[in-house]
């Protein structure tokens, strides 16, 4: 959401019977003794992502073409991508945000008493690194041609190291992250059996991830950001930090003062809270970004018709499953790993609701179906919008300037189209976006 490559020697196979195999016996591991599978996922809970990740480079290198390897080592760079992102917001000091408008910046991370001073262009290549960690995980997970490998995995127990500090805490579990994104409940210590199917989903993922990158590095928001992102970075030397100044000094008498009860993330009138709203609404205020690098919207389309190739091909491995096990997304005829609250058990009705998504998606997205404005007659050529960008102002989108000179005749996804697929999703859409991707 930003995406690189370590070749390993032949030799550093011989990891995966000597070392590994040992530390398998000091914490919980899954999978048969002995295998791949357990030592990989003992490393991933007793140690870190680092190592299960190297141990995974180790034996596809050693093994190429093992599909099981392939899997893990796929999954371990798409964490790892995660992982990279929290570190490198943690090294300029992010705190937790009051307002969720920024997805790439909604990571916990530790507190940071020192962090390094951040700019708008440090900002753009920490989305650009993650891009660029994120296409090395679509490119192993690709490898994952196999339906019927098999990775049994808990994800709770696994640890990520997101402050960098060698050290994987039971705070840097990865579903304390993915948590922060992903609606779905889960159990603690619930295992999934990871397939072929869960490759081609995680590929999605990646490609989702990269598409709001790209869109955020086509257009230039330094304004945004020098007008608010003291609210996030608040000791990362940012022009606007002395706006911080008050806040701090209205928490800190009210501490003094022994207040009972007192949140600081309320949003019920204290200054604190005011100063993140007006924070936000800056930010909102100066959603006029100029295009400062037009391929990236390109980009940003082609990573989101990849996104839907991926999603039918998740779709056409699990309903070609004829096993039940711990699923991550279930067929209909199977049940679901973890979690009981929603989404709703997925039936034949909600695959069929999400299959046509898929296809208005892309016939949008070619072009071939417009996206229709609430004031406008015809509709708004999705196409064009990434390949003759302009820029972007939310407001003006929302009034309908911004949204004229893609203004067409042809069909319209009407809200007919919407209702019947929403419907078939028990009128959870996002959610099931989100779970399904």
């Amino acid at each position: 959401m930003v995406f690189r490559s370590v070749i390993f020697s032949v030799i550093a196979g011989a990891v995966l019977v000597s070392a590994p195999t040992a530390r398998a016996q000091v914490g919980p591991a899954d999978g048969a003794p002995g295998s791949f599978a357990h030592a990989f996922t003992a490393l991933l809970y007793s140690e870190s992502l680092d190592a299960a990740r190297g141990l995974a480079e180790a034996r596809l290198a050693g093994t190429p073409g093992d599909q099981t390897a392939a899997l893990a080592l796929g999954m371990a760079q798409f964490a790892g991508a995660v992982q990279g992102l929290a570190r490198d917001l943690r090294r300029y000091g992010l705190t937790t945000p009051r307002f969720g408008l920024l997805p790439f910046f909604r990571l916990p991370v530790a507190p940071n008493p020192q962090p390094e001073t951040l700019t708008y262009q440090k900002t753009r290549q920490i989305m650009i690194d993650f891009v660029a960690r994120m296409a090395v995980a679509d490119e192993t997970l690709a490898g994952v041609t196999d339906p019927e490998v098999q990775l049994p995995l808990r994800p709770a127990l696994v640890r990520l190291d997101t402050d960098g500090d060698g050290i994987a805490s039971d705070e840097e579990r990865f579903l304390s992250v993915f948590a922060v994104y992903h609606p779905r409940g889960t159990d603690a210590e619930g295992r999934i059996d990871f397939d072929g199917s869960d490759a081609a989903w995680f590929q999605g993922y990646t490609h989702l991830l990269s598409a709001l990158a790209e869109f955020w590095l086509a257009h230039d928001w330094h304004e945004g950001f020098e007008a608010s992102f003291h609210a996030l970075f608040p000791d990362s030397g940012l022009p606007n930090s002395r706006l911080n100044d008050l806040p701090k000094a209205r928490r800190a008498a009210i501490e003094a003062a022994g207040a009972q009860g007192y949140d600081a993330g309320s949003w019920t009138g204290d200054l604190t809270s005011d100063a993140a709203i007006a924070d936000a609404l800056a930010f909102l205020h100066l959603i006029h970004w100029p295009v400062a690098e037009p391929a990236r919207m390109i980009a940003a389309r082609a990573h989101l018709k990849a996104m839907i190739e991926t999603s039918r091909e998740t779709w056409r491995r699990i309903l070609a499953e004829t096993d039940d096990r711990q699923e991550w997304i279930p067929a209909p005829s199977q049940a679901m790993a973890l979690g009981t609250g929603r989404p709703a058990p997925v039936t034949e009705a909600t695959v069929a609701g999400w299959m046509q998504f898929l296809d208005v998606f892309e016939a949008a997205l070619d072009g071939e179906l417009l996206l229709p404005h609430w004031r406008l007659e015809g509709g708004v050529n999705l196409k064009r919008v990434f390949e003759e960008p302009t820029t972007f102002d939310l407001v003006l989108w929302l009034q309908g300037s911004a949204a004229l000179p893609y203004i067409e005749d042809g069909p319209v996804a009407d809200a007919a189209t919407w209702e019947s697929i929403a419907t078939t999703m028990s009128g959870d859409f996002m959610t099931y976006f989100v779970w399904f991707n």
